[in-house]
């Protein structure tokens, strides 16, 4: 082939690009310099470049260098540079506690505000399993994972409480699975039933209840899901345990 010092220089950038640019997990490699002018081509210019990709990932790996320049040098180089950086997304501790007391949050009902059918915001509840069955909450590659929802009330005086209304176990996929009756509550405030809505009476109360609103005593809710991977570890989907989880 005829082959051009420029040609072999843009693949160099091609190949630095790779190493300057790993993804999470790994570091960047350095990168290759580029062949000057007068430069006698050597085998040894393709091992160095070789070397560089199999260094990002240890399963790449290259056939014999050619005697002559031959297209396939370059076509290969580039089909393993697909490859580069194979482990970087290895489970290890670190992932798996990186998962840790993950939110989610799923629903916001606030602020408070008055509700009632003569308003017509009296939205029914949501089913959570309609907000998380079937979703994925949390990375592939991990078991013994839990997730919890919480049910959050902020109060106008800024006090927040919680509670836990559904929980169960992330699949090795990251999967959340729930088929349960808890709800979620699409409004919050100060609620008002009028037994008729043309009323005075109906429209003094709903006066009232608006003048309360910013009591302190008053909230919304949101809901969130939080991942407790207090005891999970990495895992093949398909097969076992293979150790670097979490621990206390």
């Amino acid at each position: 082939m005829a082959f051009k010092r420029s040609d072999w220089n843009d693949l160099i950038d091609a190949v630095n690009e790779v190493l300057q640019n790993p993804p999470d997990g790994c570091n960047p490699l350095p990168t290759i310099a580029h062949v000057g002018p007068g430069t006698i081509w050597r085998k040894s210019h393709i091992r160095q470049v070789q070397d560089a990709i199999k260094a990002t990932c240890d399963d790449i790996t290259f056939g014999p260098v050619p005697d002559l320049w031959e297209q396939s040098i370059v076509d290969e180089i580039n089909n393993k540079l697909e490859q580069a950086w194979c482990n970087c997304d290895e489970c290890n501790h670190d992932t798996v506690m990186a998962e840790n007391g993950m939110e989610f949050l799923l629903y916001d009902n606030g602020p408070p505000i008055v509700v009632s059918p003569c308003l017509g915001n009296d939205t029914p509840d949501i089913p959570l399993r309609d907000l998380i069955n079937a979703m994925q909450f949390g990375q592939s590659g991990i078991v013994s994972r839990i997730w919890r929802v919480f049910r959050r009330n902020h109060r106008n005086d800024g006090g927040i409480s919680q509670a836990v209304i559904a929980t169960g176990v992330i699949t090795c996929e990251g999967i959340v699975n729930y088929a349960g009756s808890a709800t979620v509550a699409t409004a919050a405030g100060v609620f008002v039933s009028c037994s008729d809505c043309h009323s005075q009476v109906c429209a003094d109360t709903l006066a009232n209840a608006a003048a309360i609103l910013g009591e302190p005593g008053n909230f919304y809710n949101t809901y969130v899901l939080v991942i407790d991977s207090t005891h999970a570890d990495c895992a093949d989907c398909d097969g076992g345990h293979h150790g670097g989880g979490g621990g206390e």
